[in-house]
């Protein structure tokens, strides 16, 4: 069968050593309303920078999917920013992703993405990522990231603050691991900046032969991590079978430092063969 491939508001920046001031970029992306998705990729919302500075700036990206069926190997990514070489400076980024009242069967869904490369550095800016999954059915070995961020090659956060609410809501998850909120540093660089980093499973969600992982931190390569990092994690009203919850993990390995605030809280939980992780490190 023929994969098609499908890009959805896509605003790509690809200027060698060019400059981009006091732009406003405002994209609002739906796959609605009995969407049916199978064998297909589809990407919302790209910022990719590359030797290039983005200053003084705003972006708002609202990405949202509802009442759709996304199966049979389909991918979906919903906001994505890439540096490589780059900056973002003095700049206002705020992603919004929902998924809601659909079904994901042997799916990949990525909800807001960043990745900093080859020495890109985030200085005096804010970005707020806040991600909704509210009544969903998953199965057949699917995979959900909400809030992703990638460091190396000596990139740096410096002076910004960024806050990252990720929330299930009414979703059962049957065969598949959800990843709420990720930090994974290698060889970078994170001073004096505030990240906020929180989580809830809420109202009667299931987890059935699955992986629930929420504000995993991971620093090696002689990374550094400091100054007002936050993760806040809850599960509430929640029922397990067979399944996996990682709350609060961090993996700080030898050659790097870290300092890593971790509250974890677990209420009105239902466990039948399962296991639960609570601030591990």
């Amino acid at each position: 069968m023929k994969r098609f491939f499908i890009l959805s508001s896509i605003c790509s920046f690809l200027y060698a050593g060019s400059s981009i001031n006091n732009l406003i970029l405002t994209e609002d992306n739906s796959i609605t309303t009995n969407s049916y998705i199978r064998d297909a990729t589809i990407e919302q919302g790209l910022i990719e920078v590359k030797n290039a500075t983005i200053d003084n700036s705003k972006f708002n990206f609202t990405n949202k999917i509802d009442k759709s069926n996304i199966t049979h190997n389909a991918y979906v990514r919903q906001a994505k920013i890439s540096l490589n070489k780059s900056s973002i400076i003095n700049s206002n980024i705020s992603l919004t992703d929902t998924i809601s009242n659909s079904i994901i069967n042997n799916a990949t869904i990525d909800q807001s993405i960043i990745t900093l490369q080859e020495s890109s550095e985030i200085r005096d800016s804010n970005i707020t990522s806040t991600n909704l999954i509210n009544k969903l059915t998953t199965g057949g070995t699917s995979s959900v990231k909400q809030a992703y961020i990638l460091m190396d090659s000596s990139s740096k956060i410096n002076k910004s603050k960024i806050t990252l609410n990720n929330t299930v809501d009414d979703t059962y998850i049957s065969d598949s691991h959800i990843y709420q909120a990720e930090l994974i540093m290698s060889s970078g660089f994170i001073d004096n900046a505030t990240i906020s980093n929180t989580n809830k499973v809420l109202n009667n969600s299931s987890l059935t032969d699955s992986t629930l992982t929420q504000g995993k931190i991971e620093v090696n390569g002689g990374a550094t991590l400091s100054h007002n990092i936050t993760i806040s994690s809850t599960a509430d009203k929640l029922q397990m079978t067979n399944s996996t919850l990682d709350m609060c993990g961090v993996t700080i390995n030898s050659d790097s430092i870290g300092d890593i605030t971790k509250i974890c809280n677990i209420s009105n939980v239902t466990i039948n063969s399962a296991r639960v992780t609570i601030s591990d490190s």
